[in-house]
């Protein structure tokens, strides 16, 4: 699962904070991909920062909580932090046992399976005697 963390209007270094906080964490960074890329910001001339987490497993759903939730108690303050996944997205302000259950909930949150197309039926089968023989025009 694709999962991007941004902070609304910047976050004065927070998101390079935690960042450094993910990638510091050994259980976290053992089953996620983590990136720190940087996107022009709506209406300005500078950049946002943005952590681009690829997560495989389940376990590692729940380390990034974890560590998201340990990460919020140890700032004394921190910003806003928006998760976005394919199917949802969600706003954090703090790491309240309500907050951690809603980035829990998102994040185990899977997005509605695209319909597969109807299979085309097989092309009409001509038997031998339907098929023009040889020398036929």
């Amino acid at each position: 699962m694709r999962i991007q963390i941004s902070a609304p209007g910047g976050g004065d270094g927070a998101v390079a904070d935690l960042h450094r906080w993910l990638r510091l964490d050994d259980e976290v960074r053992r089953d996620t991909r983590i990136r720190l890329t940087h996107r022009p910001a709506p209406g300005t001339m500078g950049t946002v920062d943005i952590i681009d987490l690829v997560v495989g497993q389940s376990v590692a759903v729940l380390n990034l909580a974890l560590s998201y939730a340990a990460w919020r108690a140890a700032r004394r303050t921190a910003p806003p932090v928006t998760l976005t996944t394919p199917g949802a997205t969600v706003t954090l302000t703090g790491a309240s046992d309500d907050e951690i259950r809603r980035l829990v909930h998102l994040l185990n949150t899977r997005p509605p399976a695209e319909p597969t197309p109807p299979t085309p039926p097989d092309p009409p089968r001509q038997d031998a005697e339907d098929r023009p023989g040889p020398g036929a025009r």
